[in-house]
């Protein structure tokens, strides 16, 4: 139940410690006070190009949510249902409404893979944010159309995640994995992921049916 995953997080929190906080919470009013395409990760990206050839056919934008219009918010939700819907029915239901209301949370940052025709071919969506009193980057979403995937176009948002993490001195990525979602999980875990000491399984918590993944931004 409850009681043994909430002992298990205070005792987690309290060995974390606050750190520089202070000094992440500036860095990080700094990064979002660009709100679109911070320099720093351009060059990133173009250096990124190097390496992975897939990258080469594709336009990568970073932008938070308010730069991002209701037409592409529609088409990524889609994406999205495409994916995970079926894991989403086994658990509270999928229910697009509060997704779209998610997916305009302020501070959300999306980056977003454009074809030729500029139509959206994968995205990734995170936060910089304090995750059970830690900063993290906390990735939301990252989808990619069947097109692109297994060409390296997934490590390479999550390298992005890392640096931006870097880039803000914040240490951690997170995220959240359905347990039935074997292909992300899988994937994840490929990336360095590894079930974070406050998933609900760590805590004592059986019949959740999701785990929350973390990954150091400095490896």
């Amino acid at each position: 139940g409850l009681v043994p995953f909430m002992d298990c997080l205070i005792a987690i929190m309290a060995k974390k410690g606050a750190g520089s906080a202070r000094d992440i919470k500036k860095a990080i009013h700094k990064w979002n006070k660009t709100t679109k395409q911070p320099k720093t990760l351009v060059a990133f990206v173009d250096k990124q190009r190097q390496n992975v050839a897939a990258l080469s056919a594709l336009r990568v934008e970073t932008k938070m949510q308010q730069h991002v219009t209701d037409e592409e918010i529609a088409t990524m939700l889609t994406l999205m249902e495409a994916t995970q819907r079926s894991f989403y029915e086994q658990g509270e239901g999928w229910r697009p409404i509060k997704k779209r209301q998610e997916m305009r949370m302020a501070g959300m940052w999306y980056t977003i893979l454009y074809d030729v025709n500029d139509d959206i071919q994968g995205y990734t969506s995170y936060l910089l944010d304090k995750e059970e009193g830690q900063y993290v980057v906390y990735c939301y979403e990252l989808h990619l159309k069947e097109g692109i995937q297994r060409a390296g176009i997934g490590a390479f948002l999550i390298e992005l995640l890392a640096f931006v993490g870097r880039s803000v001195t914040v240490p951690n990525i997170m995220l959240t994995v359905f347990k039935d979602n074997t292909a992300g999980t899988q994937f994840f875990e490929k990336q360095g992921f590894q079930v974070d000491a406050i998933s609900p399984s760590k805590c004592g918590v059986t019949d959740a049916n999701y785990e929350i993944m973390s990954k150091p931004t400095i490896e």
